[in-house]
């Protein structure tokens, strides 16, 4: 996710942009995983007119820099 949105927590990127990085036998889940991330409060989730988009919080942000760096 980081990589489409550049460690900025300001981009929502809805549920299908985010599966089309995965395999299709891995996008089930993908959706799995984002709901945990979010109750992790490492992504938000943002509500929209005709869907949910998510988004990198600060904390989400700060651990893939260190992932990143490591």
């Amino acid at each position: 996710m980081h990589q489409e949105i550049g460690f900025s927590i300001n981009a929502h990127i809805p549920l299908t942009s985010i599966q089309r990085h995965f395999p299709k036998h891995l996008r089930g889940f993908c959706k799995d995983a984002l709901k945990e991330l979010v109750k992790l409060g490492l992504i938000a989730k943002h509500p929209t007119s005709g869907s949910i988009t998510y988004s990198l919080t600060t904390e989400g942000i700060n651990i893939i820099k260190q992932i990143v760096e490591s």
